[in-house]
């Protein structure tokens, strides 16, 4: 299912809206009342005023702590000019309170993007080489497999 899909699921409003270069979308410690779906664009996120990570196209900003109304763990800020959808946690939350379905899918969406986001820190962890071959191996797929296997065989 793709973004729009599951926006339009969730039957709340969504406004499309352009976040100029250095906007701080959330600030750590800080409640922020907005769910932001990424469209085009960069963002940082950080703790303690050092980069944890970055967000791009189809990264959702807010929705970890969406059930629990906790304060944001992170501050994200725009690196480049960012074109978002965005829409009120309030909209979804009475959602999942009216269609208890609507609870369990968002719960299940709500788990992949929280492993999505795991995964994108762990490589983090990694170094250079580890992380730019994991990277390429993701994103090239079977092509990274068989040039691999072309090069062990040209050595």
């Amino acid at each position: 299912m793709n973004r729009n899909e599951f926006l339009a699921e969730l039957h709340v409003d969504v406004e499309k809206i352009v976040l100029e270069q250095g906007y701080i979308v959330s600030r750590e410690n800080e409640r922020n009342e907005y769910v932001y779906v990424i469209e085009s664009g960069f963002c940082s996120f950080c703790r303690d005023n050092h980069i944890s990570g970055f967000l791009s196209e189809d990264d959702m900003i807010g929705i970890f702590d969406i059930l629990d109304g906790e304060k944001s763990t992170m501050t994200i800020q725009t690196l480049t000019t960012v074109a978002a959808l965005r829409f009120k946690k309030t909209g979804v939350i009475k959602q999942m309170i009216n269609t208890p379905q609507k609870s369990y899918y968002f719960y299940s969406r709500l788990q992949r993007y929280q492993q999505q986001f795991v995964d994108k820190s762990i490589i983090l962890t990694l170094s250079a080489n580890e992380r730019l071959t994991k990277c390429l191996k993701t994103h090239m797929g079977n092509l990274w497999t068989a040039r691999s296997c072309c090069q062990k065989l040209l050595r």
